[in-house]
């Protein structure tokens, strides 16, 4: 979205309500931005130019503010493999936490939009990477946006919508593209807790994709 230049682009606006604002609802950082609060983001939202895309994780945003955000525009649930995700968290955070792993929380958003007749749509990112062209094109047709395939190109090096999260953010720093990648096997689940979630977000994962033809 960032390299097709006609959307303003802001990327997690919530993770600093979750992390590190006055109603933070995890303790890992010690540090607080009093600014980080959810009015100022829905400000910033709601004043941001126009078109706008948003990207962000649904546990971000507090549980009493989601039907807010349900009924602000488009949503599109991005999901991707656990025994993938979730062990790529883990070499950034050892210590990642359940919630943080997200899935239970954009399992519940999901049925959130649904029960209120909110149309979204079900992205499985190992789709996106397998077949970026045809995803990102049937993606725009559903939202009336014109598919340029130049934009699944792009310059390596950092964008200024991901200075405070750069530690997650060394692979797309690194691409040039949405690289199609051959099928491997998900990496060796070393560490038991891990392991854990993993086989706890499995059945979440395959439900939010098996959504992806009706949603």
């Amino acid at each position: 979205m960032i390299e097709r230049g006609d959307h303003h682009v802001i990327d997690e606006p919530f993770s600093a309500v979750y992390y590190l604002g006055s109603e933070r609802m995890s303790d890992r950082y010690p540090i607080t931005e009093p600014e980080s609060t959810v009015e100022h983001v829905l400000s910033q939202v709601e004043n941001a130019s126009t078109p706008l895309f948003v990207k962000d994780m649904i546990h971000h945003v507090p549980a009493k503010r989601r039907s807010q955000v349900a009924t602000m525009g488009h949503h599109t649930l991005l999901t991707r493999d656990p025994a993938r995700a979730i062990p790529s968290f883990a070499e950034v955070w050892p210590d990642v936490t359940w919630e943080e792993c997200g899935y239970e929380t954009l399992a519940e958003f999901a049925t959130q939009l649904e029960e209120c007749d909110i149309p979204f749509d079900v992205i499985d990112a190992g789709d996106l990477m397998a077949e970026p062209d045809t995803t990102l094109a049937a993606w725009c047709r559903r939202h009336g946006l014109p598919f340029d395939p130049t934009t699944l190109r792009w310059e390596s090096g950092v964008v200024p919508q991901w200075t405070r999260w750069l530690d997650f953010h060394a692979s797309a720093i690194a691409s040039t593209g949405f690289e199609p990648r051959p099928p491997s096997t998900p990496p060796t689940l070393d560490d038991p807790r891990v392991a854990t979630l993993v086989e706890r977000a499995r059945p979440i994962h395959d439900a939010l994709v098996a959504r992806v033809a009706t949603s």
